[in-house]
């Protein structure tokens, strides 16, 4: 991911979030207002902290580029004068559920950057209500028919973008009218990317 575009979604999102209502009830009990804090030498400039769920030491790039962006915001001075401190938790099947519960519930972070997986994601999605900017791509993670959620955020290209996309590669360019899948059962982004190119090839090659 460009590190640019995700440093800007970083401070987009921080700004985004310190302003809901979760945020704004921890800042409070910190002792600080919505106003800018200028912090002074007498005093220690306070933290905004925000939780990671990466599969480490796999896919670096999601993570070091939040770290990445989290140096330089806070060199540039934080966000609202507080100093970005991630809280990190590797992701993990069995545990990603109850790791996010904690980092909201125990750690006090105001939003989750992660899960990378899709079918990580969804487990995440009915235990938490703080801001989530997933690096999942499945569409359907951030809500479903019956329950939508309003906290669950995809910050890259979703699946259905990747199988439309490929389904125009595969059509328009290679002229191909034909194509055959293979998907990893049970896998929430493999099965939604089949279903995603199936549509959208159909839909292109009038199959």
């Amino acid at each position: 991911m460009n590190v640019k575009i995700f440093r800007l979604m970083l401070c987009v999102f921080f700004s985004l979030s310190v302003a809901l209502l979760s945020g704004c009830e921890r800042m409070r009990d910190m002792g600080m207002t919505d106003e800018m804090v200028t912090p002074s030498d007498e005093t220690t400039m306070p933290t905004l902290k925000v939780g990671l769920i990466h599969p480490y030491p796999n896919y670096t790039s999601f993570g070091k580029g939040a770290e990445l962006a989290q140096a330089e915001i806070n060199a540039a001075g934080g966000v609202l004068g507080m100093q970005v401190e991630f809280v990190y938790k590797e992701e993990v099947t069995a545990t990603v559920a109850q790791d996010a519960a904690a980092l909201a519930e125990l750690e006090g972070v105001v939003a989750i950057l992660g899960p990378l997986f899709s079918s990580h994601a969804v487990k995440v999605g009915p235990v938490i209500n703080i801001p989530v900017l997933l690096g999942a791509t499945r569409a359907e993670v951030t809500a479903d028919a019956t329950d939508p959620n309003d906290f669950m955020f995809l910050i890259a290209g979703s699946n259905v973008l990747q199988a439309e996309l490929l389904a125009k590669v595969v059509v328009d360019q290679l002229n191909k009218k034909t194509a055959a899948m293979i998907w990893q059962n049970m896998d929430v982004y493999s099965e939604g990317f089949v279903q995603s190119f199936k549509a959208s090839f159909e839909n292109l090659a009038g199959a």
